[in-house]
């Protein structure tokens, strides 16, 4: 297989977990990293011993040369506009969750990519979980049919000194309240396995102890989907100390399952009706113990996207997954926003939409 060029821009935080998925992805070289602070980014290439040119901005590395791949972890807010123009230059393109903070912004990026004829991911990595996979094939064999209802719950923790480290997260413009940032992971995962379009969403959020931050730190919410299948949600960062769990149940007439952990790295539970199944056997196969909530399917994510490039195939997380989770996030505000049931699909829609949207104050 050919070897493909790849660009990382932006690195902060989440950059490290790219930049460890590129360097178990032997078909790709390292061609530049980028920020518009240039010290973070020679920082991460120090600390990850790498030698490469280092870029101020997107711009900067475009105009040297333009990269087989782009993979995007700036601030949310703005994920739409460097993806727009990597794909335009020729780039196929990663992208950090969320991919876009609105309806128009993740169109936009669809109909891009399509014209472009280039491939985009982006990263909602749980996907790649061995528990989660395990329960996909499960769904796709009919293990678990006739699903009667969901459940999806992340209780997180983020402290004042997490929104200090950066201070777009938070605000509409750039970022969103802990559905947009931590709990579309969840919602994503709920998507997947469930599989079939959303109908309409009854929400309420608010923001019980984190004053310092525009958006919301709880959310709960009922998720109707097409056939009548109903999902609870509930999303929170105010968890004591620290992070306590991410669990996605599905309930069917002939069994049941409980993805659990800290970021839905081990199955907790599972009843069908297959004779075979052993409870405890599954869950030695499939238990992750990853370091972070980040787990480890940035590596797989990366793995795919390259196979797929090389093979022109679809990767598993594309641009529509990406965007169908960003009109649930955005469904659930709107619902809190106007206190009404608010049905799906969405025509249009934004983060901004919420701004000075304060009933807890």
């Amino acid at each position: 297989m050919s070897t493909l060029s790849y660009a990382l821009v932006g690195c902060g935080r989440i950059a490290h977990r790219h930049i460890i998925a590129y360097q178990a992805c032997k078909d790709l070289k390292l061609v530049g990293l980028v920020d518009t602070e240039l010290e973070a980014a020679q920082s991460l290439a120090h600390d990850h011993g790498l030698d490469c040119t280092t870029f101020a901005s997107l711009d900067d590395l475009l105009a040297t040369e333009v990269p087989d791949i782009v993979a995007i972890a700036t601030e949310s807010g703005s994920h739409a506009p460097l993806a727009l123009k990597a794909l335009l230059a020729g780039s196929h393109v990663i992208i950090e969750k969320p991919m876009a903070l609105s309806i128009e912004e993740c169109n936009k990026i669809i109909e891009t990519a399509k014209s472009c004829n280039k491939k985009l991911s982006v990263c909602h990595q749980n996907r790649y979980n061995q528990s989660m996979q395990y329960v996909a094939q499960m769904m796709q064999e009919g293990a678990l049919s006739e699903l009667t209802h969901a459940a999806c719950t992340l209780r997180w923790n983020r402290n004042k000194p997490y929104y200090e480290q950066a201070s777009w997260r938070g605000t509409w413009a750039h970022d969103g309240g802990c559905v947009m940032n931590q709990c579309i992971h969840i919602l994503d995962a709920l998507l997947y396995l469930v599989d079939r379009p959303v109908k309409s969403v009854w929400a309420k959020t608010t923001n019980i102890m984190h004053p310092y931050i525009e958006g919301e730190d709880l959310a709960l919410a009922t998720i109707t989907f097409e056939g009548g299948l109903m999902a609870h949600f509930e999303g929170t960062v105010d968890i004591y100390e620290k992070n306590l769990e991410e669990t996605l149940s599905l309930f069917g007439k002939g069994g049941l399952v409980k993805i659990g952990g800290t970021s839905l790295n081990m199955i907790e539970e599972l009843r069908c009706d297959d004779p075979n199944i052993d409870l405890e056997t599954i869950k030695a196969q499939t238990h992750e113990m990853p370091q972070n909530v980040y787990g480890f399917g940035h590596s797989a994510l990366y793995q795919e996207f390259t196979s797929a490039i090389q093979n022109d195939g679809c990767p598993l997380i594309d641009a529509h997954a990406g965007a169908r989770a960003v009109e649930l996030v955005l469904a659930i505000y709107e619902s809190s926003r106007t206190g009404c049931e608010v049905k799906l699909p969405l025509k249009s829609a934004s983060s901004m939409d919420m701004k000075g949207f304060e009933p807890w104050k």
